[in-house]
């Protein structure tokens, strides 16, 4: 493609792939925060990717790029957990645009979802199975400790909390329910992480 319209839309790509490189990064900062880079779980780990487990069908487009997959460990799962496809609906739901699929890692308790949609905010989640109240709260305390303080979040699940974006990090949403954690993150708004996370809380 030549001309102004070409020089359009080669911007238009390279702010794509840009926020997508920034939310990985924010991922980073967001599960490190989390998990506190513990060597347990090596999914939480910066450089590692996203993921998912299950063989549902895909609710991409047709024609739509197969999303990447990570399959680290499936061992100490534990109870079932819903696949990043099944949920790529309720997030197309909650913030009224279609979103895709766009890489999914799955490590033994943890499961990384990371899609795209239309307005660009990439929204992220990842959920753990086996988590307890004392490594919810411990987390949180992480979140405070590395400067991004935190606010109760009343109304979802059995505790939650945000904490708003800074210069290096999106804002985030973190949610326990029973003994499954849930971070939801996203380049886009504070109200779109509470949005996601209020959808597919029900299908933990």
């Amino acid at each position: 493609m030549r001309g102004p319209a070409g020089r359009t839309y080669r911007a238009w790509l390279m702010t794509r792939i840009s926020l997508q490189r920034t939310l990985l990064a924010c991922l980073c900062c967001a599960t490190a925060a989390v998990t506190g880079c513990g060597a347990s779980h090596p999914a939480s780990q910066p450089g590692s990717g996203p993921s998912t487990a299950g063989g549902a069908a895909s609710a991409s487009p047709a024609g739509a790029a197969t999303p990447r997959t990570t399959q680290a460990s499936s061992a100490g799962g534990g109870s079932a957990v819903p696949s990043c496809e099944s949920l790529t609906p309720l997030v197309t739901t909650a913030l009224h645009t279609t979103t895709q699929l766009q890489h999914r890692q799955v490590n033994g308790p943890v499961t990384i979802c990371l899609y795209s949609d239309a307005a660009g905010s990439s929204p992220l989640v990842r959920f753990q199975t086996g988590q307890s109240a004392a490594a919810y709260t411990s987390a949180r305390a992480r979140f405070d400790a590395n400067g991004r303080p935190t606010t109760d979040l009343p109304g979802l699940g059995d505790a939650a909390y945000t904490s708003a974006g800074n210069a290096v990090a999106a804002p985030s949403v973190v949610v326990l329910k029973g003994t499954t954690e849930l971070l939801v993150t996203s380049a886009g708004s504070l109200a779109d992480c509470k949005a996601v996370a209020t959808a597919i809380l029900p299908a933990l």
